[in-house]
């Protein structure tokens, strides 16, 4: 425990929307209430240029800084945010004091600070939520299965090619993501074209993190299953709502 207060003394809340900006507004104050040391900025992937001061959006009053992603639709900004997260690290966050990124997802209610929901991680750990070694993945995850099969073999291809890498390999879900700043510093190096193919960022990172030699630890506070075997009744990659009265006995 203490290695880990080391680094919250400079960890920084990246919090990723596209719309709702209500519901963004109050996710964003509980945030500072229970973390007032992070600084939270905003990554911004709904249609870009929507996002405007003239709009009087009240996003922008609530966040230190809002940087919208530019490349791609909606879907291209869901499927592949690691590319995203370079391109603002390499036009924003390398400039900004932080040793640890929190990526806050604007469906994701925390009711407790980053210090306790994160607090297995050590100072270069990648936190992921439901890692999962590629033996145990669910075969329906469609990540590695159907036509993105051969996107995901290409992965492997590269990872063997770039970094000397034999696996093991994982999957895991986007929500939750605990990123130290040498990692996305080294992974924002590698040209974004080739990272890019039809696999997603819940593919690549924790991969590219394992072949760079990150340690990659699991987000068990988050969720403590595998991929595709969700605890529905507090966390899900469905759309599937939470029940009210779930969430009132967590507070």
């Amino acid at each position: 425990m203490k290695e880990v207060q080391k680094w919250w003394s400079k960890t920084m809340i990246l919090f990723r929307f596209h719309n709702n900006f209500d519901i963004c507004c109050n996710r964003i104050e509980m945030a500072k209430r229970l973390n007032p040391n992070e600084p939270i900025f905003g990554i911004y992937g709904g249609k870009y240029g929507g996002l405007t001061r003239e709009g009087g959006n009240p996003v922008y009053q609530s966040l230190s800084g809002i940087y919208e992603i530019s490349n791609g639709d909606g879907r291209w900004k869901w499927k592949h945010f690691d590319v995203a997260l370079c391109q603002w690290f390499r036009e924003v966050g390398k400039e900004l004091p932080w040793t640890r990124l929190n990526i806050m997802e604007w469906d994701l209610l925390f009711i407790r600070p980053n210090t306790q929901v994160y607090s297995n991680l050590d100072t270069d750990d990648v936190g992921v939520t439901q890692i999962t070694e590629e033996s145990n993945l669910d075969p329906k995850w469609g990540w590695i299965t159907g036509k993105r099969k051969q996107s995901w073999v290409l992965m492997k291809t590269l990872l063997r090619s770039r970094f000397n890498y034999e696996g093991p390999y994982y999957g895991s879900v986007g929500p939750g993501l605990s990123l130290p700043r040498d990692f996305l510093s080294e992974y924002s190096k590698i040209p974004d074209d080739v990272i890019l193919n039809d696999c997603n960022d819940e593919a690549r990172i924790p991969n590219f993190a394992k072949a760079m030699g990150f340690p990659v630890k699991p987000n068990k506070n988050i969720s403590p299953t595998e991929v595709n075997k969700d605890d529905n009744s507090i966390f899900n990659c469905k759309q599937q709502e939470v029940d009210t009265e779930t969430i009132m006995k967590e507070f």
